[in-house]
């Protein structure tokens, strides 16, 4: 949800000489935060780690252990019932993202035929299918199991390393290119004997760091080793071959 926010706070900015600096302080916090969660759960809870964070802040009933946090009163109710707070926020956030996704994806205009129908139909296909598996499952780690880890990283490395190489390919060919013809008054350049991204640097000095194509396959790449990783851990809960 961190990246999710990041072009709409990005946009309105008109000065972004500094913008570098003020996202990287950012994310940097970002990380030192899901770096000291990762510790005390490693010191609070060892080897004994829920797949849902807060699920390791159940309290049971029937021991007198009482050093789980969640024992005190108020953290009981608050700790474990925590990720419906954020739900709440980013549920609607997601729902309207996949709506106008959706409208993107069929070009829709409210001048269609079945304009209206559609147009009430994409909510009921963003909500109905969450809510059905919300109403038919227990069992959340399993959720959280199998659909975050791969469709997960779907979403999370192939979809926008996808994205931004097909972007920048139609940006390069479309604007780019036709900018340097005109600049070096040439109508025989060829995009594949110049160096773009050198050029591109020149023009937008707001560039940014990971523009190279490297990062790109470097992400293909890193999704391909979590898969692996993600699937062997799977293999190993279910057939425990080691």
């Amino acid at each position: 949800m961190c990246h999710h926010s990041v072009p709409s706070i990005v946009t309105p900015i008109r000065n972004k000489r500094k913008l570098f600096t003020a996202i990287s302080i950012d994310y940097i916090l970002v990380l030192g935060f899901y770096i000291i969660i990762a510790l005390t759960a490693i010191f609070a809870f060892g080897g004994n780690i829920q797949q849902v964070y807060t699920l390791n802040f159940q309290v049971d009933k029937c021991s007198n252990n009482h050093t789980n946090p969640a024992s005190i009163t108020g953290f009981e109710i608050f700790l474990p019932t925590f990720p419906i707070f954020t739900l709440f926020s980013s549920y609607t956030i997601i729902a309207l993202t996949l709506i106008n996704n959706m409208k993107v994806l069929i070009s829709f205009n409210d001048d269609m035929y079945y304009g209206r129908l559609v147009q009430y139909s994409m909510p009921l296909i963003a909500i109905i299918p969450p809510l059905v598996i919300a109403l038919f499952t227990e069992d959340v780690s399993a959720i959280v199991q199998y659909v975050g880890s791969y469709s997960g990283t779907l979403i999370q490395y192939v979809f926008p390393a996808l994205l931004v190489y097909y972007s920048r390919k139609h940006v390069q060919q479309e604007y780019l290119l036709p900018f340097i013809k005109r600049r070096s008054k040439s109508q025989w350049l060829n995009i594949r004997t110049i160096n773009i991204e050198q050029i591109y640097y020149r023009i937008n000095p707001f560039v940014s760091f990971f523009q190279t194509k490297l990062w790109v396959y470097f992400t293909g790449i890193w999704w391909i080793i979590c898969i692996c990783l993600v699937t062997l851990d799977h293999l190993r809960d279910r057939f425990a071959f080691y």
